[in-house]
This record gives structure tokens, sequence and C-alpha cells, in this order.
């Protein structure tokens, strides 16, 4: 299974500034975080592919086998709750793979596992699994950022969706982590064309991160 690492994405995101910022200046944009809570996150970054429309066949699936295969699997992760590491725990324990109903599909077992995992953790609002795997994917992002493991720039880049391109059930209804993304999403086009405020919208992106998080 091949897997989606969110420092790889991080990483590109960074050569993507070279671009419009000083070398020097990128290289300091880089952070570091606790290897396992680099797993748990990359473990959100890829399971909600599917939520973000960017889904390949065993995004899910591959998710859960590689965040069980984690030699750490089951200890705290730095600076998220247990009660969601615990949640996340439980629906990976439980995951087995199946042989897909068809070309890019989960198997029912799996796909309802998977909106499991959305609803528990991204929170049932009564809307789509697709919404609640959006709030996990924003939580997770949020958190990152207020958290100090990714620069506020490279993070917002990566947090930024346009949800009404892929949920149609009323993004303004789904509460404020899904209304994040497109505030992400304005803080990091201002990010890079007004090279003048950057400092002043970091900042911003910070105390905006700082609101969500894990809660």
């Amino acid at each position: 299974m091949i897997g989606v690492y969110i420092l790889d994405v991080e990483g590109a995101v960074l050569q993507r500034f070279l671009y419009t910022v000083d070398p020097a200046d990128a290289d300091a944009m880089r952070r570091r975080a606790p290897v396992w809570r680099d797993a748990f996150d990359n473990f959100v970054f890829e399971a909600t592919r599917w939520a973000v429309g960017e889904a390949h066949a065993d995004s899910f699936s591959g998710a859960c086998l590689r965040y069980r295969a984690a030699a750490s699997m089951g200890r705290p992760v730095p600076l998220v709750p247990l009660d969601v590491v615990e949640k996340v725990g439980s629906i990976v324990s439980r995951w087995q793979r199946r042989a897909p109903v068809g070309i890019g599909e989960l198997s029912e077992e799996e796909a309802q596992l998977r909106s499991e995992l959305y609803s528990t953790v991204g929170g049932d609002h009564g809307d789509s699994p697709g919404s609640a795997g959006l709030r996990m994917y924003s939580q997770m992002w949020s958190a990152r950022i207020s958290d100090g493991f990714v620069h506020p720039a490279v993070g917002a880049h990566i947090w930024r969706i346009n949800p009404a391109t892929i949920w149609d059930d009323g993004a303004e209804s789904r509460g404020p982590l899904i209304a994040a993304l497109d505030i992400a999403s304005a803080l990091a086009n201002r990010w890079e064309d007004e090279p003048d405020s950057r400092a002043n919208i970091e900042r911003q992106i910070m105390r905006h991160a700082h609101s969500l998080g894990w809660q």
C-alpha cells in the first residue's frame, strides 16, 4: 500500500515557497514534531483523504495498517487528548483488510469503519460522513499549527480546502471547523500575495488555529 506522508507534503509546500521566499527564510520555516505525534497526525491526514476528495483505493486501509504497525501504538500522543487517541486506537484495532467491492472502493465493513472514525472523532452533526471527516481533518491541522509542529504558512496552505466543491449539504451549517477551511484558504492566499504583511498574517493564522485544535 502506497502511503501519503504528511512530512512529504509539508516539504513540498516549502519547496514551492522557494519561488517567493528567500532560501534562508524558507529553511527557517522548517519545524519538527515528536515522532509519535507525526505518526498520529499522518494517520488522520491519510485516513481523511476520502473526505477531502483525494482518496486513492487504499487510503483508509493503508492508514490503519501503518498506524497499527507503529511500534508506539497505544502510547499517549504529545498534546493530543487521551480520549481522542483512544477513539482512534479503538477503531484502528478493529480494522481488518477486506476484499474491495470494486476498483477504488472499500469493502462495506471498511467503509462503515471509516464513517465511524469520522463521526466519532470529527463529530456527528447529523450531516454526511464526509462532513465529519472534514471536521476531523480541520481539527488535526489547526492543532498541528497551534502546537508549533508546522509553520503557520505551510500549515494553512495544506489546511485550506473548498468544502463546497466536495460536499453540498451546506458548509454554513457544519460548524467552525469546516468554516475554518475557507478562512485558512484566505489567509494562505494573503500570505503569498502580501509579502510585507507576512508576519501579521502568520499571527492571524496562529490565533485562528488556537481557537480550534483538539478540544
